[in-house]
């Protein structure tokens, strides 16, 4: 665990960071390259400081991605079976919420 939060790890990925201080580096770099601007950047961090947790319970989503990805790890199902149940169990859900 500490190997994928360590800064070399976060520096290599193509996704967001979970380090802030790796995160501040790309957008510096990115800023010197003239890819993204400063408006650019603040809307993002904007964006992050008003994302707001969820009206919902989160755990039965949680659970049947714990499920699924259980099977995945087994080798029950492959990578694109589970990336299709997932989505459709969770709107199954949230939708017999709705209805119920």
């Amino acid at each position: 665990m500490s190997y994928l939060l360590s800064s070399a790890y976060q520096q290599s990925v193509n996704y967001l960071p979970v380090s802030d201080a790796v995160l501040q580096e790309q957008f510096a770099q990115l800023l010197a390259e003239e890819k993204v601007t400063q408006a650019d950047i603040d809307t993002f961090y904007a964006l992050v400081d008003h994302a707001q947790k969820p009206d919902y319970p989160t755990e039965p989503i949680e659970q049947i991605t714990e499920e699924e990805l259980a099977a995945y790890l087994d080798g029950v199902v492959d990578e694109k079976t589970t990336a299709e149940r997932i989505p459709s169990r969770a709107d199954l859900y949230l939708m017999e919420q709705k209805l119920g």
